[in-house]
């Protein structure tokens, strides 16, 4: 996404406190970058968006790349403009959603000026 890198991943079991300790990893080893967690369950989803912290002291709003995404996720989330976290029911949207997940991340990454 310009000189912005985007990372997004996804897996099947993992519980939102494995998606904060991955999203903890990428936020202490990592610059210019945004990414999408996400994780499918039985009954739920959980997902985890995040920026490195240059990034987030550069303008860059998570909060308004989770507004960009709600229609493809079914879900609902919130927090600071570093980091949204969110969920909701599993309907297999990640799943048959990934690629227009990562194509809306990319496309409203490439469409922010970055300080």
């Amino acid at each position: 996404a310009g000189d912005l890198r985007f990372a997004a991943y996804s897996e099947k079991g993992l519980e939102i406190s494995e998606l904060r300790r991955l999203s903890d990893e990428l936020r202490a080893r990592s610059t210019k970058t945004a990414y999408f967690l996400a994780a499918e369950n039985d009954e739920k989803i959980h997902f985890v968006l995040g920026l490195s912290p240059d990034l987030a002291k550069s303008g860059l709003d998570a909060r308004e790349l989770a507004k960009e995404l709600a229609g493809c996720l079914k879900a609902q989330g919130g927090g600071r403009p570093d980091l949204v976290q969110g969920g909701g029911p599993n309907t297999g949207q990640i799943e048959a959603g990934w690629r227009e997940i990562v194509e809306k991340s990319i496309e409203y990454l490439k469409s922010q000026t970055v300080r």
